[in-house]
């Protein structure tokens, strides 16, 4: 009679097997991280270019809106120069004043002092039209204005704020526009 002597199956990985488990598994999470590390970076340059839009669309929607509804010009108003400044009035609101200001805010850890453009009706106290978040490094005002109608061109060159310094947080744009006051 032969004695058949059971070997049981050998259960487990060889070092070979082991490393290439190993291998595959970094491979893969590396590629996931770096997929993630690249929407992240995406995201915030987005953020930052929605942000200046945002702002710039803003700024030139209030001056042309005031602008169209004024009676005339006044005669503050600053052209051709940065900073800027338009002075209107009407025939039964109080004159309206957008201008460029220093604002100081503080970024993290780091104060900074920005420009900001506000606008403010009469003697009330002015309101800030961007944002703590945006810089405006340029306001110019142009006059068009010709055949009697008073036109004016609007420069506003805006940027985000970046102490960092930071490529993904680095976002700039010009907004050009004119107006012109409606015949009374």
């Amino acid at each position: 009679m032969k004695l058949h002597f059971y070997q049981p199956l050998k259960s487990g990985f060889t070092l070979l097997e082991f490393v290439l488990y190993i291998g595959l598994t970094a491979a893969i999470l590396i590629s996931l991280l770096s997929f993630t590390w690249n929407i992240l970076q995406n995201y915030a340059k987005t953020t930052t270019l929605i942000e200046v839009n945002n702002n710039g669309n803003f700024a030139l929607e209030q001056m042309v809106y005031y602008t169209r509804r004024a009676s005339t010009i006044g005669s503050g108003t600053v052209y051709t120069t940065h900073p800027g400044k338009l002075t209107l009035t009407f025939p039964t609101d109080p004159t309206v004043t957008i201008d460029t200001y220093q604002k100081n805010i503080t970024v993290g850890d780091t104060p900074l002092t920005i420009t900001k453009l506000r606008l403010q009706h009469g003697s009330t106290t002015p309101t800030d039209i961007t944002s703590d978040k945006i810089q405006v490094t340029n306001f110019t005002l142009t006059n068009l204005t010709n055949n009697s109608l008073p036109t004016i061109r609007f420069s506003l060159n805006l940027q985000t704020v970046n102490p960092s310094n930071s490529t993904f947080y680095e976002a700039e744009k010009t907004f050009i526009t004119s107006a012109t006051l409606r015949a009374q």
